[in-house]
């Protein structure tokens, strides 16, 4: 499957059909011809969001909703049933996303992304990228999320995932984290810089069935629950970003790691965990 990822509106041929590929602000989008005869839709997110108007110039953003089933939110649409996706991914747009729950929730067709539109205003990424089955490399590095609060299932089973870079994207208002990567078992690497998770209260299986993640980046800050990295080969750096990054708790948290990542730690770095209140522990 040919990487849909674009810097500019085009067309190419896709499954020996003619596509118009939109990549604007970091969406992917694109409409190809309904299979059927009918209107073209468009694809990106997981249902059709409108039908591309005729006649507008390549690059041209507008799509009408008439007729068409869309998870377009209502107070983005004009009368005339339009909505302008430059009006939407704009930074100085009228229009900002609150919410990217669900926002390609069961795509099986996007191998990469590079970048999202605006996020200032998101507070959700639950299920954002959720078994997105040909989703390869993701780029989410800087993007603002200072007021996000969760990211439950975010990239869950995305099963052809191997990388994702996610700098500064976990910041001090996130407080859920659960299956944030759940059964992404060929993800290998995660830059998780910046990383402010001093409000986390839910990892629950976030990492569950990662059995290829190998490099973790950092630095990440104030881990204050249980962590379950048993799956997780971690390399010994890596392993470390994660106990420099435990803060000190009241009562005893657990984290669990890999019994090769145990293996190529000394004695002095178990003692930095348990010295702030962290029980070190490895599978049975």
């Amino acid at each position: 499957m040919t990487p849909i990822n674009f810097t500019n509106a085009e067309s190419m041929k896709y499954n020996d059909m003619e596509v118009l590929a939109l990549y604007t602000g970091g969406v992917l989008l694109w409409s190809r011809p309904d299979e059927s005869g009918g209107d073209d839709k468009v694809y990106g997110t997981n249902q059709f969001v409108g039908k591309f108007i005729e006649g507008t110039a390549a690059g041209d953003m507008r799509y009408s909703t008439q007729g068409v089933y869309t998870n377009i939110p209502t107070q983005y649409v004009n009368a005339q049933n339009e909505f302008d996706w430059a009006d939407v991914v704009s930074n100085g747009g009228s229009q900002r996303p609150s919410s990217f729950s669900g926002f390609m929730k069961l795509n099986h067709y996007i191998e990469r992304i590079d970048h999202l539109f605006y996020t200032g205003n998101a507070t959700s990424f639950e299920s954002a990228f959720e078994s997105c089955s040909q989703l390869k490399y993701v780029n989410l590095n800087d993007l603002e999320t200072d007021k996000v609060t969760t990211l439950k299932y975010m990239l869950s089973k995305c099963t052809a995932l191997t990388e994702a870079r996610l700098r500064g994207f976990v910041t001090a208002t996130t407080t859920i984290m659960t299956e944030t990567f759940y059964n992404d078992s060929k993800l290998a690497k995660l830059d998780l810089t910046g990383w402010d998770m001093s409000n986390v209260a839910y990892l629950s299986k976030a990492f569950f069935g990662c059995t290829s993640l190998t490099e973790i980046v950092g630095p990440v800050y104030g881990i204050s629950v249980d962590l379950d990295l048993r799956y997780s080969p971690l390399t010994h750096d890596s392993a470390m970003v994660i106990i420099n990054g435990l803060a000190q708790v009241p009562k005893k948290q657990t984290l669990i790691i890999h019994a090769t990542t145990m293996a190529s730690l000394s004695q002095e770095e178990k003692a930095l965990a348990a010295a702030k209140g962290w029980t070190l522990a490895q599978p049975a």
